[in-house]
């Protein structure tokens, strides 16, 4: 069941998901997190016509946003497939089938303003499903088209598929480590294909991971 807002004589329907449109009015908001605030940030509504609403009314819908919205720790979960307006969406999991183009724009959206370019970050790792085969998916070939399509129908995109895609890059920037660290024995050649491995990671990505290699007790 939806939870409304009445405003006079109308019921308004507040969004199940914190979105990325409202995560972008949250950080506008800055510190202002007042009832009135809030169901704004939560719904789109003019902090003029939330004014016509109940006080009881207020208090008990800012009340279910901080719990919902608010107070929910972010997920880890990796939406591998999910469904956004109808369409359902596949994550490219294999990097080798990502095209070039995909892997200049990734470097350019991330070395600037990631939370600016959230919708286009995801647009380049997630693609409309073309077909299932069995248990696997074949997707929607890569284009400028397409993702510039997907990024605008991305800017309200639920932000739980944007927290469990961050843990995706992560886990598999710990995986690569891992396997260098064991496959190596070489300190050089260790560190050498540490900071290989670092560069086709995202800029995001790249500030998260240590500068250098640590092995055992020591330290490159």
């Amino acid at each position: 069941m939806n939870m409304q807002i009445k405003l006079g004589d109308k019921l308004v329907d507040l969004p199940l998901e914190f979105s990325y449109w409202q995560w972008n009015r949250m950080k506008a908001a800055g510190d202002d997190l007042s009832p009135l605030s809030m169901i704004s940030i939560c719904s789109g509504l003019d902090k003029k016509e939330i004014k016509k609403a109940d006080l009881s009314h207020i208090e008990m819908v800012s009340e279910y946003l901080a719990t919902i919205y608010f107070s929910a720790k972010p997920t880890n979960d990796i939406f591998v497939t999910f469904f956004h307006k109808d369409v359902e969406y596949g994550l490219q999991k294999d990097f080798s089938k990502l095209k070039y183009g995909a892997w200049v724009d990734l470097e350019v959206y991330s070395s600037q303003d990631v939370d600016k370019n959230i919708p286009k970050i995801l647009s380049l790792m997630y693609y409309p499903i073309k077909e299932w085969k069995g248990k696997k998916y074949i997707l929607e070939e890569y284009s400028d088209e397409l993702v510039e399509h997907t990024a605008s129908e991305f800017e309200d995109i639920p932000m739980r598929i944007w927290w469990g895609f961050s843990s995706f890059f992560l886990l598999f920037a710990g995986r690569y480590i891992e396997n260098i660290r064991s496959s190596l024995t070489t300190k050089t050649r260790m560190e050498k294909m540490y900071q290989r491995g670092k560069k086709i990671l995202p800029k995001f990505l790249q500030k998260r991971l240590p500068h250098v290699f640590t092995f055992g007790d020591s330290k490159f």
